[in-house]
């Protein structure tokens, strides 16, 4: 899926400064540790250290990188692939243009879901206030006066006795589960769960899509093989699950297949990027790919405008089925308690 705001800002200043130092034809080695200082990340800052004096060491940049296992996988991803095709400058200047746009997008899907989240979780502490405060108090007051409570308040009370226990290993269940499906998020099954979920699975696979197409429309327009191309394409994606589809498809290609059908073979890849580079496309490879990236980008944006005008009146109507039913379960006794006392 899409990794942290916080990290995503570091992650493309970072490749912004080195693609600089790269431009300049400055020494890795010493920008590396100078940038290291100014990292917050203290894996981060370690691997940038490690990565700096192994250069200083005498090592290739290749083998320096091959020796440091502690960098972001996308991030040696990135720069494999400048090295390999020998513009490591303009690679990285590339790659941190991707993150600032995925930053941007991730920005735009959090504003989107800041309020109904705020709306939502303020509407159940609200709730359950009632439920395990409110609730059982006006139940004893009603039985003092021998009224019966409605089915509503009836049903708060149950859940406020008995349904705690249920509750908390429902909620404890659901973060667990969470946290496991993140950790194995852009992976097998895991990545069809995510990606299939209304909403928010579009948004994500279409951002997925677009970064595989941009990677690809900069190494093939750089002439390298196909099947070398797919594989440092998949060494700087994000997403794993597209990574794993790549390299899946770059040997189909070694044994003989052509790009459109190894592509088409993998179900990752939406049909219209199979289009936009088979062999019936006009214009170059890196073109067809780059018209898929902006088309996949635009679907993103889209699929974000349409969870920011959705998101907040499901969300409020979520709450006012709450606040409908702690009504309910208020004013029903109340009534009732009216016409005993008149």
């Amino acid at each position: 899926m899409v990794f942290g705001v916080g990290r995503a800002a570091d992650g493309a200043a970072l490749s912004g400064q080195l693609a600089a130092l790269a431009s300049a034809q400055l020494p890795l080695g010493p920008g590396l540790r100078a940038l290291a200082a100014e990292v917050p990340g203290r894996s981060l800052r370690k691997a940038l250290v490690q990565l700096a004096n192994r250069l200083e060491a005498g090592l290739s940049p290749a083998e320096a990188l091959d020796a440091t296992l502690a960098l972001p996988a996308h991030f040696r991803g990135a720069m494999e692939a400048g090295l390999k095709t020998g513009r490591l400058g303009g690679v990285l200047t590339e790659f941190a243009a991707l993150e600032r746009q995925r930053l941007d997008l991730n920005r735009r899907i959090w504003a989107s879901l800041r309020y109904p989240c705020i709306l939502f979780f303020t509407g159940l502490a609200v709730f359950l206030v009632y439920l395990f405060l409110i609730a059982p108090g006006f139940a004893r007051v009603l039985g003092e006066f021998g009224i019966q409570p409605s089915a509503v308040t009836t049903v708060a009370i149950w859940t406020a006795q008995h349904g705690l226990g249920g509750m908390v290993a429902t909620a404890a269940l659901g973060i667990v589960g969470v946290i496991v499906l993140r950790a194995a998020t852009r992976r097998g099954w895991a990545a069809a769960f995510w990606n299939w979920l209304p909403l928010l699975g579009p948004l994500w696979r279409f951002q997925d899509l677009s970064e595989f197409s941009y990677w690809m429309a900069l190494l093939v327009g750089q002439e390298l093989p196909l099947p070398e191309a797919l594989r440092l394409a998949a060494g700087g994606l994000h997403a794993q699950y597209v990574g794993e589809a790549a390299r899946r498809a770059a040997r189909r290609i070694e044994e003989g297949a052509a790009l459109a059908d190894a592509l088409r073979e993998e179900k990752t890849f939406a049909p219209t990027l199979v289009a936009l580079v088979g062999p019936a496309a006009t214009g170059s490879l890196a073109e067809g790919f780059r018209t898929a990236a902006a088309m996949f980008t635009q679907r993103a944006d889209a699929q974000a405008q349409r969870l920011r005008w959705l998101a907040l009146p499901v969300t409020s109507l979520v709450v006012l089925a709450l606040v409908g039913f702690m009504l309910m379960g208020l004013f029903v006794p109340l009534i009732q308690l009216i016409q005993m006392l008149s």
